[in-house]
């Protein structure tokens, strides 16, 4: 596949379905989908998240994920002035978030993602596409759950990457580096591929997303960004 890295467990579809339940009333969200197609979903939308940094890219390239499996994305209420990324500036503890100012169906959206989920990175991921959908921001994450949760694929391309630097040496304009890089990246994605297949299944897919979803972002016009995002939607549906 080429526009999707959509890793997504049951979870994050489940609290996107509490999320959206105001506005969707569909019942038996997700019941048709396979595991598949839940693992494709989630990793659109956290390349929506990461690979766009406005907010209107990421609206557009969100809605159109949503919209394949047919989720109207809800209308975004504005955000508190008061409410930084680490919590609201007043009425705040210790700097946590006040819970009273998310939006509709967040609450329940969040608790399933805490509930469904064992694994940081996992929990972590579902609730930031819960909060990008309905448009609030999570605190910032601290130091301590940085560096030690970075996640697989993370990993992966820090190893990738490292393997041609030890291999060729620093980045070079020149035909023997990149001839040197080549043939690093195949030695190295073929380990790759015997030590960790479905790693480097979602390293693969998300390098593939990123590069549509670039050429997305580099239209001039929203309406030819949203139509690039639809067409990206269009060759989900027939791969």
């Amino acid at each position: 596949m080429t526009l999707t890295h959509r890793f997504v467990s049951a979870s994050i579809l489940g609290a996107m379905a509490l999320a959206s339940a105001p506005f969707v009333g569909a019942q038996g969200f997700g019941a048709d989908l396979t595991d598949e197609q839940r693992q494709e979903i989630r990793a659109s939308l956290e390349a929506c998240r990461e690979d766009n940094s406005d907010q209107e890219d990421r609206k557009a390239c969100a809605d159109a994920v949503l919209s394949n499996v047919g989720i109207d994305a809800p209308e975004r209420g504005p955000r508190n002035r008061n409410q930084g990324r680490r919590g609201n500036r007043e009425g705040n503890v210790n700097g946590e978030r006040n819970r009273t100012d998310l939006p509709e169906g967040a609450k329940e959206a969040l608790m399933t993602c805490h509930k469904d989920n064992t694994d940081h990175e996992d929990m972590k991921a579902c609730a930031e596409a819960v909060a990008e959908e309905l448009g609030f921001t999570l605190p910032e994450m601290g130091p301590k759950e940085m560096g030690p949760r970075m996640n697989k694929g993370r990993k992966m391309g820090h190893e990738f990457r490292l393997n041609i630097i030890e291999t060729c040496g620093e980045r070079a304009n020149t035909d023997e580096w990149k001839a040197c890089a080549k043939e690093s990246r195949k030695g190295a994605m073929q380990e790759m591929r015997e030590e960790h297949p479905r790693a480097t299944h979602k390293f693969m897919m998300r390098h593939r997303f990123k590069q549509d979803l670039k050429a997305c972002r580099d239209l001039e016009t929203r309406d030819e960004k949203k139509a690039c995002f639809d067409a990206v939607r269009d060759q989900l549906e027939t791969e």
